[in-house]
């Protein structure tokens, strides 16, 4: 980690008086916002909220302009900067077409001048999700990333011109080195001109927020009865949640430990961001910000 070289963004130490800081959330999972903003209006109870947890980020949706969409005399790109919080904006957009929406990126980009910050805009979101395809119909691998690469690329390049920042999306977990499958694109410029960054979806499925590096993983460590029973907390005493005895856990931690797994090998982590960073490394020389625009983890 304190071998990579990474690059920064130009992003102002606080917006609307409020200090910038790292934490940030999935606001919605559409893009109309007509409802949160009456309710905005009416009490800022979301943001409220927000600002009281320390967030300074959130992904918020758009569909069509609805980002800048003049409601009650205001917009949703607006409560939020008011607020200070800053949105990274992901248009829903599906594939295979090209990204379109750029007369709403330069409207964004006037916004966020007043504020003092340089928008921030993702386009597509998962590639190769049958979601993100229209008609749900995803063409075969090597032909699917010949027009992400294509059509990301190509997008990015006119949100960059337009005076926003752009994002890649995540796969989550590519199985191959996705800044390579740019370069051809001219995708890869964008990076090196470092106007970009990368969106990844890093889910932890349960595992620990060190996986794979945590005591457990790499050295099998012993589960206590005291310990166990903290974790279930308000289930402790619930014999439904006691999945096997503790002398078959720790037997199978022992059985399971590698002390020499890394996050390269097994992304299916939060930590598998350092993937990203190992395959920046290799084509870029560094490693751009990011943005963890989904993930967290599942129970059990």
């Amino acid at each position: 980690m304190k071998t990579w070289k990474r690059y920064k963004l130009d992003i102002p130490t606080e917006v609307s008086g409020r200090p910038v800081t790292s934490r940030g959330v999935h606001l919605q999972p559409f893009g109309y916002h007509g409802v949160w903003v009456d309710r905005e209006v009416q009490d800022h109870y979301w943001t409220n909220l927000m600002k009281s947890m320390g967030i300074s980020w959130v992904v918020a949706l758009t569909e069509g302009d609805s980002i800048v969409e003049n409601r009650h005399g205001t917009t949703p790109l607006e409560i939020l900067l008011e607020a200070g919080i800053i949105p990274i904006i992901r248009d829903k957009k599906e594939l295979p077409d090209g990204f379109t929406n750029f007369r709403t990126v330069e409207r964004t980009v006037a916004i966020c001048a007043r504020y003092g910050v340089r928008p921030f805009w993702q386009l597509y979101n998962e590639p190769f999700d049958v979601r993100e395809w229209r008609n749900r119909k995803v063409p075969t691998y090597g032909k699917a990333w010949g027009i992400i690469a294509d059509r990301w690329s190509a997008g990015a390049r006119r949100v960059v011109d337009a005076g926003a920042y752009v994002g890649f999306p995540d796969g989550p977990g590519y199985g191959e080195n996705p800044f390579e499958r740019l370069r051809a694109a001219g995708g890869l410029d964008l990076f090196k001109e470092r106007v970009a960054f990368y969106a990844p979806h890093t889910y932890g499925l349960g595992r620990p927020v060190w996986y794979p590096y945590d005591a457990v993983s790499r050295h099998g460590a012993a589960l206590t009865e005291e310990a166990y029973s903290r974790l279930l907390d308000d289930y402790a005493d619930d014999p439904r949640w006691r999945d096997a005895p503790l002398s078959m856990i720790n037997q199978q931690r022992v059985a399971w430990a590698d002390a020499d797994r890394t996050a390269f090998e097994d992304d299916t982590c939060w930590r598998g961001w350092e993937k990203i960073a190992w395959w920046a490394m290799q084509s870029l020389g560094e490693v751009p910000p990011m943005a963890m625009t989904e993930g967290g983890w599942t129970p059990r």
